[in-house]
């Protein structure tokens, strides 16, 4: 990875910003944690884990959206590097045990603007296990659409999903939910 790479990663980290479509603690913590990961800082990683943790803990609900969003973007970049539809994404990571299907079904819910079945969990420890697997299974959806645009490296797809989420409006949820915490 080049330097100039990793110093446009973190401008855009340090980019979100009050009236963000996604609340900006929220979204600095998982994409720094995500970035982090991605990118094989384990020390700063560490760091980026904890305050995403303690996002968990002050706000686990706008947390859990965050991380949704977050998903929910990178479905996106893969769907427009592969071809694929949603469905194929979601069979895979259930199959390889990434995630559950229940987990699967809220970032489909969320990616076509449709209902759940199931409800989105209100108990603020199964919201911060979404979040904590939704950084996972995003992980691994950016990787695979790096695969997928070998001339762009994996930094390029971190940057469209960073700039992808502080433009485009977050997926809508049911409003008639509870909001328990």
């Amino acid at each position: 990875m080049s330097l100039a790479a990793g110093r446009s990663v973190a401008q855009l980290l340090d980019g979100f910003a009050a009236g963000g479509v996604v609340d900006p603690l929220n979204a600095k913590a998982f994409a720094g944690t995500l970035t982090m990961f991605l990118l094989g800082d384990d020390d700063t990683f560490e760091n980026q884990t904890g305050l995403l943790e303690q996002r968990c803990q002050d706000d686990q609900f706008e947390t859990m959206l965050t991380s949704i969003s977050f998903c929910v973007k990178a479905v996106q970049l893969w769907e427009a590097a592969t071809g694929e539809k949603p469905e194929l994404w979601a069979e895979m990571l259930i199959y390889s045990g990434l995630t559950i299907p229940y987990i699967a079904q809220i970032v489909m819910s969320a990616r076509y603007g449709t209902a759940m079945d199931v409800p989105v969990p209100g108990h603020p420890e199964d919201q911060q296990k979404i979040t904590m697997n939704l950084g996972r299974v995003t992980a691994m959806t950016l990787q695979l659409t790096a695969d997928h645009r070998r001339p762009d490296p994996l930094v390029s797809v971190l940057q469209d999903l960073l700039i992808s989420v502080q433009r485009e409006p977050p997926p809508t949820c049911d409003e008639s939910e509870p909001r328990r915490r």
